[in-house]
């Protein structure tokens, strides 16, 4: 249905995009200086992404699909892990942007800076649930 393509392509990767980062997030606006270097942010926000794309894989390998093909088990280990992970790499790169921009002029944190790279990180997203879904309705 209409509504299930958008739950894929545009819902879900905003839900999960947001989510995956959000710790690293609080932190940035309300905590600022619990952070030291931009490497944490991104190595949080890697955890993040990392954890997610974890409990994903088993949702899909045991519970959605449990008798599933040997190369599923292959492309969730590999390209799903990498995507999540490197989606929020992406968000976490406007998230050092904002952190920065916080101590260097010494205000108040804005997340102003780091929302066009969540953004980046949602349609990249998007466009590959695009693309996944695009396969399976090509019987792929």
């Amino acid at each position: 249905s209409r509504l299930s393509v958008l739950a894929l392509t545009l819902f879900g990767p905003l839900i999960e995009e947001v989510c995956k980062v959000m710790g690293a997030t609080y932190v940035v606006e309300k905590k600022p200086y619990l952070f030291a270097t931009r490497l944490q942010i991104l190595l949080c926000c890697a955890a993040g992404g990392l954890a997610f794309a974890t409990i994903e894989n088993i949702l899909y390998l045991f519970v959605y699909f449990p008798r599933h093909e040997p190369w599923l088990w292959t492309w969730r280990w590999t390209v799903c892990t990498a995507l999540h992970t490197g989606c929020s790499l992406i968000a976490g790169l406007g998230l050092v942007r904002a952190w920065e921009t916080t101590r260097t002029l010494n205000t108040q944190p804005d997340l102003t800076a780091a929302t066009p790279f969540l953004v980046g990180a949602i349609v990249v997203h998007g466009l590959y649930n695009t693309g996944a879904l695009m396969m399976s309705m090509a019987g792929f």
